[in-house]
Formats: C-alpha cells, sequence, structure tokens
C-alpha cells in the first residue's frame, strides 16, 4: 500500500547560519526537511486524513559523495513508512547542497 508513492524529486529550502558547506546527510535539519518533503507528496497521493497516520523515519543512511568545492552532499537512505497496515521501507537519495549566498541550503530528494 505505501509502496504506491509515485517518484518523484521534491526540494526544500532551509535558512541556516553562514557555513562554507551544506549540513551533512545525519544532520538533523537535513533529516527533517527530507521527512517534511517525503510527507508532503505522501498527502498529495493518500489524502492528508490519511497521511497522518502514517510516521516517517529515515534508517541506514549513507553518504554516497561529499562535494568539498561546492560544499554540497549526495546521501542515500530507506524511507520508512510504518502505519495501521504495517511498516515498508522504499530506497531513496536525496542531496544536502549550500545556496550561493552561503546562508541557505537547498534539499532534494528523488525516488518518492
Amino acid at each position: 500500500m505505501y509502496s504506491k508513492v509515485l517518484f518523484f524529486m521534491a526540494t526544500s529550502l532551509m535558512f541556516v547560519a553562514c557555513s562554507n558547506e551544506a549540513p551533512n546527510c545525519t544532520d538533523s535539519d537535513t533529516k527533517d526537511l527530507v521527512i517534511q518533503i517525503a510527507n508532503g507528496e505522501l498527502v498529495k497521493n493518500i489524502g492528508e486524513s490519511r497521511a497522518k497516520t502514517i510516521e516517517l523515519s529515515l534508517e541506514t543512511i549513507i553518504t554516497k559523495d561529499v562535494n568539498e568545492k561546492v560544499g554540497s552532499y549526495k546521501c542515500s537512505a530507506n524511507l520508512k513508512m510504518t502505519g495501521p497496515g504495517g511498516s515498508n521501507s522504499i530506497p531513496i537519495t536525496y542531496t544536502s547542497e549550500l545556496a550561493n549566498d552561503g546562508e541557505d541550503f537547498y534539499v532534494n530528494v528523488y525516488g518518492l
């Protein structure tokens, strides 16, 4: 049931203190944005009332690449969805990239 989530790329922006790089794959700001993006896609696909019954979490987070020149991270993880019907996990990838202003970062999620 949960695996019917469409494959999609979603992006979110977060403001951070000045830094030379975006938050890494396991940083709470990055993980929170990934969950927020995934929840938004879940609401679009199954509706808000059903989405509220599903808890999302990230498991097995792996840093796939670090680009020190631009301060970005490429990550993979399993998105675990737990609800009344049980649980299911899907593999996702995401990036955390610093904006040119050095104050913001973007998170892009693939595989939703």
